[in-house]
């Protein structure tokens, strides 16, 4: 039995014992993989970067521009820091079969921290030089906040929309329930279908979404055990019980909180500074791909509780001409 070569770089990373190593079977394929644009020259000190996420999925920024972009904020704040550090470009079509630095759909399970995105890096023996890096470290390594005070405040209140994007699957994505995590998330195909596995699965999920990123923590009212949650998520298909109306009007507050400092954002990122600092970058990368991911992975499908909409309009058409220079 082949191991899949995205599992194998992560276990070579944290090896339990060798093993020998075994001809890759080049008529597996590479589904769910998308190559980052690049010189063909282009190398980064010998190493192949493979960064894994959720999921992935394609959008249209005009009529001309396509792009395949990770399906929640963290994971595509990543990639943009990436495609800024290395010259990248977005992926544009698939381009699975080519060689070449990769963003991978992966389930979070794989992960060592059970957190995606990871960045894993490989080079010459991938059995013995491959490293596997968080997002959170790839994020604070190479591009950390101390170069003012309104960076410092800007950026620690993006960190936080990472709970507003819980709230929105858990209170507004999961009435979809199921089908819409599969938008958002890495599926095996046997486990698609409509069946009580691909449910037990998707509950899972849910749980383990709500305890992500020490969310529970600072949400000590949500359930704090998986059959807790499952309950829970089988009462939201069924009412609108307490539990589902608090979490309701917290993630209606921060969202009211993000839209009443669309503007100052937009003043701040858009200001003729030519001395651009590293975390006015990273604060523009991930203003940017929260409202990204919302507009295109969620909003078409959910009825969320704009209060300013015309605020996060300038904000989406903004996102859009960030993104496209990638």
């Amino acid at each position: 039995m082949q191991i899949p070569p995205l599992l194998r770089l992560v276990f070579n990373a944290f090896p339990l014992r060798s093993y020998k190593n075994e001809e890759e079977d080049k008529s597996v394929t590479k589904e769910g993989r998308y190559r980052f644009i690049h010189q063909e020259s282009f190398e980064v000190s010998g190493r192949q970067l493979t960064l894994a996420v959720h999921n992935i999925r394609e959008i249209s920024l005009n009529a001309d521009v396509v792009k395949f972009i990770p399906t929640d904020p963290t994971s595509l704040a990543a990639s943009l820091l990436l495609c800024y550090k290395y010259k990248f470009l977005l992926p544009s079509e698939n381009m699975a079969d080519k060689p070449g630095h990769a963003i991978v759909s992966l389930s979070y399970l794989a992960s060592p921290n059970g957190e995606l995105p990871m960045l894993i890096e490989t080079s010459g023996d991938t059995k013995s030089n491959s490293k596997v890096v968080s997002g959170a470290e790839l994020m604070i390594t190479d591009y950390f906040v101390g170069e003012g005070i309104l960076d410092a405040i800007f950026d620690e209140f993006l960190k936080s929309l990472n709970d507003l994007w819980i709230l929105i699957l858990l209170t507004k994505v999961s009435r979809g329930y199921p089908s819409s995590f599969r938008n958002l998330f890495h599926m095996d195909p046997e486990f698609q279908g409509e069946n009580e596995l691909s449910k037990q699965i998707i509950d899972k999920l849910l749980s383990d979404i709500r305890s992500s990123d020490a969310f529970s923590v600072r949400y000590p009212n949500v359930s704090s055990n998986f059959a807790m949650t499952v309950n829970t998520v089988q009462e939201w298909m069924l009412g609108s019980p307490k539990t589902h109306t608090a979490l309701e009007k917290v993630c209606a507050s921060k969202l009211v909180e993000f839209e009443n400092l669309i503007p100052q954002f937009l003043c701040y990122l858009s200001s003729g500074d030519q001395s651009e600092t590293r975390s006015k970058k990273m604060i523009q990368f991930r203003f940017v791909s929260f409202v990204i991911c919302v507009e295109y992975l969620i909003a078409s499908g959910v009825n969320l509780p704009f209060s300013r909409k015309d605020d996060f309009d300038d904000a989406f058409e903004y996102s859009k001409r960030i993104l496209m220079q990638f």
